[in-house]
């Protein structure tokens, strides 16, 4: 049967449906082929970006050395992610620079010009992004050229190491060209890739330091703890404590320093008949609380006497006002023996106290094996001459003018002796008696 004209018509209308729909089936299968090729490409640099973190991970440690911390990330970068170039900055030696630390991928030739290279580089540079990336499809810009030139780099990627707000190191990577499938083009996957590391790279550097903190307080509390029982033997509790916090130690040097000497009145003939028990008995009963009243008013005691001993303030470190810290640590030692003597608790006694402040001549004497911190000069010579006086001038304390001078008596009631002569010196002093 022959076909009519509308016959015709409606078959090429056909082929045309037919036609179009193959080149729909033909361009539905293009598109899919591409899209599996974007996902294995996207996938084959996820598993780069994964294979790169876990050999960080593993290899690198808080005890790593920093150096090796960088140097790891920079060959592994080179060797796992395909890069032509790879380098790592840290800060410079003018404020806001940066210069390589450590690099991979570079000549030899390339070596001494990165040694010389510093550039300036801020957060700012990075932009909200928090990245730089210069690819073949990338447009001109100063940071990219400046980079460029300054490294021999073409195309990178650079990310900013941050801890605390701060840009402590530079990572940056690129390759000298693009050019598809064995160089593609560096793209958004690569950028999270660096930005991963770089985060990595702050933990372990945040975790080193918290790590060398802790290290340091923990060495710093067992150097504490050593001067602790190194001072705790020859100074007071709180003494002690303000040497450690300040880390100081007993050094020799001159100081101003106020001496306190006490004499127990009439200890000989009592000693003479009480048995060596009783004795010893009764001098741990009165040195027990005039020790702990010195130690109170921040001082220590340097020498035991036999019936008496030799108190500093003011040394090895002075804490408030040493001469009122001796005067009031006299009156108090007074008031307490009142008390006892009253009480009974101890012997009928009595002592006589003297007090002079000057410089002195301070440090530790004697051996490796055993030294002791002491105080000698004038000073202490006179304080030992002025408490010998006290008996003389029927005075419990008796204290310098230059004591006197320095110190608030408040209600404590004082009078002036005048000038009295002294063992030992050509010219009197002016002394006076405190009466608590």
């Amino acid at each position: 049967m022959k076909n009519s004209p509308l016959g015709r018509e409606g078959s090429s209308e056909q082929m045309s449906l037919y036609k179009k729909q193959l080149d729909d089936l033909q361009a539905l299968q293009l598109r899919d082929t591409q899209t599996i090729l974007q996902l294995k490409n996207e996938l084959s640099q996820k598993k780069q970006a994964f294979s790169v973190l876990a050999e960080l991970q593993s290899q690198c440690t808080v005890e790593t050395p920093l150096d090796d911390i960088y140097s790891q990330v920079v060959h592994t970068l080179l060797r796992e992610f395909v890069m032509d170039k790879v380098l790592l900055l840290t800060p410079g030696t003018l404020p806001g620079s940066f210069k390589p630390r450590t690099w991979s991928g570079f000549s030899p030739e390339e070596t001494p010009i990165l040694e010389m290279r510093e550039i300036d580089f801020t957060l700012a540079m990075f932009g909200d992004r928090n990245y730089l990336l210069h690819n073949s499809g990338s447009g001109f810009t100063t940071e990219s050229d400046l980079i460029s030139w300054s490294f021999n780099l073409p195309y990178f990627i650079a990310v900013p190491v941050i801890i605390d707000k701060s840009l402590v190191s530079i990572l940056m990577a690129g390759r000298v060209n693009e050019d598809a499938p064995s160089h593609p083009s560096l793209n958004d996957h690569d950028v999270e890739t660096l930005l991963a590391i770089s985060a990595m790279i702050s933990t372990f550097l945040q975790n080193k330091r918290v790590a060398e903190l802790k290290l340091r307080i923990e060495q710093q509390l067992r150097d504490k703890n050593e001067m602790m029982n190194k001072f705790s033997q020859q100074v007071s509790k709180n003494v002690a404590v303000e040497l450690v916090r300040n880390n100081i130690v007993f050094k020799s040097e001159k100081r101003e320093v106020c001496i306190l000497f006490l004499d127990i009145r009439n200890f000989t003939p009592y000693a003479e008949n009480k048995e060596p028990e009783e004795v010893v008995q009764y001098l741990n009963k009165l040195f027990d609380f005039m020790i702990g009243i010195v130690d109170r008013n921040n001082g220590i005691v340097n020498q035991f006497l036999g019936d008496g001993f030799m108190a500093t303030f003011g040394a090895p470190i002075t804490i408030g006002n040493s001469s009122q810290n001796a005067v009031n640590a006299a009156c108090e030692i007074i008031e307490t023996l009142k008390e006892k003597n009253q009480s009974g608790a101890i012997w009928e006694t009595t002592i006589g106290i003297g007090v002079h402040k000057g410089e002195a001549v301070t440090g530790n004497i004697g051996s490796a094996i055993r030294s002791q911190y002491s105080v000698t000069g004038n000073v202490v010579i006179l304080a030992s001459r002025i408490e010998q006086l006290t008996k003389e001038q029927e005075a419990s304390i008796l204290i310098s003018a230059e004591v006197y001078d320095s110190i608030d008596l408040e209600d404590i009631p004082s009078e002036s002796i005048g000038l009295v002569a002294v063992k030992g010196r050509s010219e009197p002093i002016e002394l006076y008696k405190i009466t608590p």
